[in-house]
């Protein structure tokens, strides 16, 4: 059976955490420890993403079955019988399912066992086994499915495309709320994308051409690559089903041929990656900067769902969200729309006259046929001191929770902190995100490094002295 290297390094880490423990077996909870131990695996994303850390599980497995005395510990400890059941069957199912036997396949096969160690261990920590196994499973069709009219098994077709469109209608129903929590300041965006989603999901957009395309106006920082970013997790389950492609590169005619392949380079760039990853988002950024042959290249992709290689093979895009980004300078959005495009006072007719006046510039550079064919365009208007206040707040929030996960510091950054980076001028939010890592992170990150902060204790982030400092909480 062919195990991939994130599977051995994942039993490696598993031997690790049982001579960590002094345990003399590896069993089904060191199993789980590995998993979540080796950071750079599928599984360990899935149960981080449940927010389990390796502290926190490892203090678990310590007070169910105790800490060994070393007594039995080896070198090389051997799998109980259990454990290597699991191990067995999550090699069975690889085998099934002709793939190599990886992290994700040995975390469903644990939690199909529900009478291990660690399945009562997970139990107690109020995960649901079977939600938990239903998604394990979702996420390693996911990644290895292409498209389900050729690839189901004998007799499944029907059934798979109902199961399909099943979880198509889960996702879409509770899009909006999902995307504006993450989003911050771009709900007008949020809603044009969700309406052409649901309507691809309802069968009534084109079926010849890509599932959905967008053109993406705004200036730099206003969310155009998260936005992009969270479809691929709403829609496939996986961020890394965002495929990403500079247009600046494309910006020669020689340079354009590259993209659906010629004589001198047959496959192309876009066809090949196409064809490797048949459900996934093309997010093509600066597309205003590619030269016009690449555009007609696009245009037709969008107009017939499809793109002739340098070998003659046509390659759908029918499966793919097609996103194209255009950077427009800030300054000129609020010099031609000074009530417009702040955040507090304009609303849906005010998004409405930004495009008229925004679509003739574009149009203008990159031509009509791009704007008339794809399936909607989304404006993104500039954020302020609000949207600002909240990025910081959720910042906040998200470096708190990985103090406290990766190194058992209980820190609170403080409203005044806030304050004072709102005090500065920060043009983006891209140059606000370089300000709270210089100012709050990077201060953190010192003490940390001359033994400041202790594990276990409070510290505040705060103001003194027109300085950023850390300070121990008084108990």
């Amino acid at each position: 059976m062919r195990r991939t290297p994130e599977f051995e390094a994942t039993l490696e880490r598993a031997k690790e955490e049982c001579r960590l423990l002094g345990h003399g077996f590896v069993s089904s909870e060191h199993l789980l420890l590995g998993l979540l131990g080796y950071r750079e695996g599928a599984a360990a994303k899935f149960l981080r993403e449940r927010e389990l850390s390796l502290s926190k599980l490892r203090q678990e497995v310590i007070q169910q079955v105790g800490r060994g005395d070393g007594g039995f510990a080896r070198e090389n400890p051997p799998p109980t019988l259990r454990a290597l059941g699991i191990v067995r069957l999550a090699e069975e199912s690889a085998r099934i399912d002709g793939s190599e036997a990886d992290s994700l396949t040995l975390l469903w096969a644990l939690l199909k066992d529900r009478e291990s160690d660690a399945s009562q261990l997970l139990s107690r920590l109020q995960a649901d086994l079977g939600s938990w196994a239903a998604a394990v499973e979702e996420r390693i069709g996911e990644r290895t499915r292409r498209r389900p009219r050729t690839f189901f098994r004998k007799g499944e077709r029907q059934r798979s495309l109902q199961a399909e469109m099943r979880r198509w209608k889960e996702r879409m129903k509770g899009a909006r709320d999902v995307l504006n929590e993450q989003m911050v300041g771009q709900h007008g965006a949020v809603d044009r994308v969700v309406s052409t989603l649901t309507r691809a999901w309802a069968g009534l957009a084109e079926s010849r051409r890509p599932l959905a395309s967008f053109l993406f106006l705004g200036p730099q920082g206003a969310g155009k690559a998260t936005l992009a970013r969270l479809l691929a997790q709403l829609l496939y389950g996986d961020e890394e089903r965002l495929l990403r492609l500079d247009m600046e590169e494309f910006g020669s005619e020689e340079d354009a041929d590259r993209l659906t392949g010629a004589t001198t380079e047959s496959l192309g760039l876009l066809t090949s990656l196409a064809l490797e990853y048949p459900y996934s988002i093309f997010f093509l950024e600066s597309v205003e900067r590619a030269h016009p042959r690449a555009l007609t290249k696009i245009t037709q992709i969008l107009g017939r769902g499809f793109a002739v290689d340098g070998q003659g093979q046509r390659v759908s895009f029918r499966d793919h969200v097609v996103v194209m980004s255009v950077n427009i300078d800030s300054e000129y959005m609020e010099r031609t729309n000074p009530v417009g495009f702040r955040q507090s006072t304009r609303g849906l007719r005010d998004i409405e006259e930004i495009e008229k006046d925004l679509l003739p510039e574009v149009e203008r550079g990159m031509g009509r046929e791009i704007t008339e064919k794809v399936d909607e365009v989304i404006i993104f208007c500039p954020l302020e001191e609000p949207e600002f206040r909240e990025l910081l707040s959720r910042w906040s929030r998200e470096l708190e929770s990985k103090l406290w996960q990766r190194r058992s510091l209980s820190v609170e950054v403080t409203s005044e902190v806030t304050e004072a980076i709102l005090a500065e001028s920060h043009p983006t939010p891209d140059a606000l995100r370089r300000a709270f890592l210089r100012k709050v992170e990077n201060r953190l990150a010192a003490d940390m490094l001359n033994g400041k902060l202790k594990a276990g204790e409070s510290y505040r982030v705060e103001v003194a002295d027109d300085e950023i400092v850390v300070v121990r909480k008084r108990s």
